[in-house]
């Protein structure tokens, strides 16, 4: 027996192991990027910017463990089966997928140190911290402050940094 005062640790916290399975994970089957989008919900047409990381995989087994780990700590996405022409056409097998963004720049700093192939992107993912806005201010209609323009324009640049890493786009 413990003694009563003994400090145990947490049963529900992510494991230095599973750290770093999840880092291998994400270094082969994951994506770290960031989603630009035109907000619609002011009906301004402003740019938002969320930071993201997806894991997508054919075997859902291993999807469902990456949930079940993650959500130790954080919230995390639900589980996507990927549809499209190139799915329902062929003889492929479903690709199941998992994204997630919130917390995402601490998850990432609990797994950097185990990562090697993304860990340029993961360094990115640190320089969108710089980036943040607590928004709490109101104008007189109020609707929330914009965010300034300094900020836009660093998110605009890691934005593009994570496409040339992930050398997608146009």
């Amino acid at each position: 027996n413990q003694p009563a005062d003994r400090k145990t640790p947490h049963i529900n916290m992510i494991t230095e192991i599973e750290k770093s399975y999840l880092a291998g994970l994400i270094d082969g089957e994951g994506c770290i990027y960031v989603d630009r989008y035109r907000d619609r919900r002011n009906k301004t047409g402003n740019i938002s910017y969320v930071l993201r990381l997806k894991i997508s995989m054919t075997c859902k087994k291993t999807i469902e463990w990456v949930r079940e780990i993650i959500s130790k700590e954080f919230e995390c996405g639900n589980i996507y089966t990927c549809k499209g022409k190139e799915f329902i056409f062929t003889n492929r097998k479903p690709m199941y997928e998992i994204k997630f963004s919130k917390n995402l720049i601490k998850f990432i700093g609990y797994i950097y140190p185990y990562m090697i192939t993304k860990k340029d992107r993961a360094e990115a993912v640190f320089e969108w911290e710089t980036t943040r806005f607590e928004n709490n201010l109101r104008n007189r209609a109020s609707q929330f402050l914009p965010i300034p323009k300094e900020l836009l324009d660093k998110k605009e640049e890691i934005y593009n940094k994570f496409r040339v890493l992930n050398k997608t786009g146009r």
